[in-house]
């Protein structure tokens, strides 16, 4: 009897090996991110801030910039930390560039989310990206920054 109960252990431990021994198809850049931006951010912004956080469109303009084909607009919304500028630069429905200013955000979580966030926006030709892992405040408000700054247009 023991050796039967031995076996059938032996082979639910080696079923749950095999379980958990799956491939991760996580890429470099994003494991990164992950590890770098999963710190206090995450816990402190769960307790210190409600779901009901959310973003808040401010103040929105458009500029013509150098050399006429280029429109520069801004938007602003609320992040973990404060108010975050989006600057985006557009060439026709193009968007060329995308800055973040966050002052208030933490400089190691949310602040370092920034440049990450401004180049998807870019990569993606709009707003609908990923939010960085650890960042979760801060990403929905460079998003709706990002999307007032674009809705500025008009």
């Amino acid at each position: 009897m023991k050796k039967l109960i031995s076996i059938a252990m032996a082979g639910c431990l080696a079923v749950s090996l095999a379980a958990c021994g799956g491939s991760s198809s996580t890429t470099a850049a994003s494991t990164a991110t992950s590890t770098s931006t999963a710190t206090s951010e995450a816990a402190s912004s769960e307790a210190a801030s409600s779901e009901a956080a959310s973003s808040e469109a401010a103040s929105s303009e458009a500029a013509a910039a150098d050399n006429g084909d280029s429109v520069t607009l801004t938007g602003e919304a609320d992040g973990f930390g404060g108010k975050i500028t989006a600057t985006v630069v557009m060439s026709g429905d193009t968007i060329t560039d995308v800055t973040f200013d966050g002052p208030d955000e933490t400089p190691d979580v949310g602040g370092a989310a920034l440049e990450t966030l401004a180049d998807e926006v870019v990569a993606a030709n709009g707003t609908d990206i990923d939010t960085v892992s650890g960042a979760t405040f801060t990403s929905q408000g460079c998003i709706d920054a990002a999307q007032a700054a674009l809705d500025s247009q008009g």
